[in-house]
């Protein structure tokens, strides 16, 4: 079958070079008018020395929330990323990499603990923390943001909510950057450890339940079946990554706009309370903390007037459906008035939206007030340092100064 390539993205999307630094969104642009779809070459890693076959890339709002909500017809059950990896391998993101009906069973038990007032009744813990790690920056002066909270805040929630001991956070932490990172055997073998680490707790759980989400999730049930300890550890080492590095990159990016947006940063502080939930969506619709997922072609279909055939890969750009000019007003904008905001931040809808969702949220606006309060006039005095990732838009340094009394 003929595929359609354009010149603009022949390769450019599987070369690493194109993702160092912040610098993908001219490309992106020219994509969205150019080529909404077209076929990309696989690249040859480590994992698939001989390259793989190609895969669709879809980079409009309008097609990434298309395949999004077809799960019938765009499966996530042969992986989410690019390469195709062996089945033992790619089952290790649990519900990630799953269709209904697995994927449906497992979400009803999780969605019955991970509910929306879990989350509100957090919130006083979730502040306190926030202003913890704002008064230590406030004694230091100057910080690099993402060692001081990116890496440390978010951990620091999602560790309480599965019963982490603190002291075992930063391995946990580490573990996790090696999951998000380059080279895919290290990642592998990092996940291996995090899940071996999610079931031992589980087990634990079992037969000395507490007060955390780990302790219910053992014990939730739905049609008589409950999840296995092996299953817990699954989705305790998805929801440690997720949770960890989502909300972290969100935030790195929230403290760079702001301060490349001043006026922004002024008038949200006019009255946050009122402006955070939309300023909120704004931050992860900029972030766009995940840039892409892919999903399988179950049967031959046709997408923006294009034959996909069956088990051809389909890849959704996240980050370039959210800079997409058709679904928003000058994208290019960081804007916490925005309204209608239909980010895809969270996933393009459908029975894989982010079940983390309410949590980010929250984090997110309650760090933000303690920070922005603390620090209105806090300055970037150094180089931002962004991760050379295709998946994640991870940024790893950013320095600041507190800018002076409060």
């Amino acid at each position: 079958m003929s595929r359609p390539t354009a010149a603009a993205s022949a390769e450019i999307l599987t070369d690493p070079d194109f993702w160092q630094g912040n610098r993908q969104d001219a490309t992106f642009r020219i994509l969205r008018e150019r080529a909404p779809i077209s076929w990309q070459p696989e690249p040859v890693t480590s994992w698939n020395p001989k390259g793989g076959p190609g895969f669709w890339s879809v980079v409009t709002h309008a097609l990434v929330t298309e395949v999004s909500r077809n799960p019938d017809i765009f499966g996530s059950r042969h992986g989410t990323e690019i390469i195709d990896l062996e089945p033992e391998v790619y089952q290790l993101a649990g519900m990630l990499n799953m269709d209904a009906p697995e994927h449906t069973r497992l979400r009803q038990i999780v969605s019955r603990v991970f509910t929306p007032r879990r989350v509100t009744a957090m919130l006083r813990d979730i502040r306190l923390r926030a202003h913890d790690i704002v008064d230590r920056m406030a004694g230091a002066g100057e910080f690099d943001f993402v060692a001081e909270v990116a890496d440390t805040y978010p951990a620091g929630i999602v560790a309480d909510v599965m019963g982490v001991a603190p002291s075992d956070v930063p391995d946990l932490v580490d573990l996790t950057k090696q999951i998000l990172s380059p080279p895919p055997e290290r990642a592998h073998h990092a996940n291996l450890q995090m899940i071996e680490y999610g079931t031992g707790l589980a087990r634990e759980r079992a037969t000395t339940p507490t007060d955390d989400l780990l302790s219910l999730l053992v014990q939730a049930e739905v049609d008589g079946r409950r999840l296995t300890p092996e299953e817990i550890g699954v989705f305790f080492a998805l929801l440690l990554t997720a949770g960890i590095e989502t909300t972290g990159t969100a935030l790195s990016h929230a403290i760079v706009a702001l301060h490349d947006f001043p006026g922004q940063r002024a008038l949200w502080l006019t009255d946050y309370p009122a402006l955070a939930p939309a300023a909120v969506e704004e931050v992860f619709r900029w972030a766009s903390p995940v840039r892409r997922f892919r999903r399988t072609a179950l049967a031959d279909t046709e997408l923006a007037g294009t034959p996909i055939a069956a088990g051809d890969k389909v890849v959704m750009w996240y980050s370039s459906a959210n800079r997409d000019d058709t679904a928003f007003a000058d994208p290019a904008t960081f804007d916490i008035t925005r309204s209608p905001n239909p980010h895809l931040a969270f996933g393009g809808g459908g029975h894989h939206f982010c079940l983390g969702a309410n949590l980010a949220r929250a984090e997110t606006a309650a760090f933000l007030d303690a920070f922005l309060h603390a620090f209105p006039r806090y300055e970037l005095t150094g180089e931002v340092v962004y991760a050379q990732n295709d998946m994640f838009n991870v940024i790893t340094s950013i320095p600041c100064a507190s800018g002076g009394p409060r």
